[in-house]
């Protein structure tokens, strides 16, 4: 069985980070489909971005398959009047979240902010997970992003005059 290797992406490797981006948003949003368009978009984000010097995309290989990846980048928050680093997307597959890669991926994260000059990290977490890193020494809620489909939103509102 071959170790898991954990390696700065390459451009030749976008299209299947978007699959497993596709992968990751069909757990946490299975009711809402990621069209072609979006993930298209995606794949140009990323594309755009990997040689850029704020922008980390990483990926973890297994017996020579991408089995995650993690997206980060900084930027300046304005509100809080600082370079801030921002934790887009991690992902490891199903089968391989208990051997603690993911956490590993974090770390590594962290570290190439600290690295950069940055001293305070902003991470995108699903709700489902939201208990789990609250858990973790040092992580505090900052602020939630809750989202709504406008679509079924409407179709709710008709049933509630009925």
């Amino acid at each position: 069985m071959e170790k898991i290797e954990y390696r700065d992406a390459k451009i030749s490797e976008v299209v299947e980070i978007s699959k497993l981006f596709e992968c990751m948003w069909n757990e946490i949003r299975p009711n809402i489909k990621l069209s072609q368009d979006a993930i298209d978009k995606v794949i140009i984000e990323y594309m755009s971005s990997i040689l850029k010097d704020s922008f980390y995309l990483k990926v973890a290989i297994k017996d020579n398959k991408m089995i995650g990846f993690l997206a980060g980048s900084i930027y300046f928050n304005e509100r809080l009047n600082k370079f801030v680093g921002y934790c887009s997307e991690v992902f490891m597959s199903k089968e391989f979240r208990s051997m603690n890669m993911g956490s590993h991926m974090i770390e590594d994260l962290k570290n190439w902010f600290k690295g950069n000059g940055v001293n305070q990290a902003m991470f995108d977490v699903p709700s489902h997970h939201l208990t789990r890193w609250l858990r973790r020494n040092g992580y505090t809620h900052y602020t939630s992003s809750l989202s709504l489909d406008l679509v079924s939103d409407e179709e709710n509102k008709k049933g509630d005059e009925l």
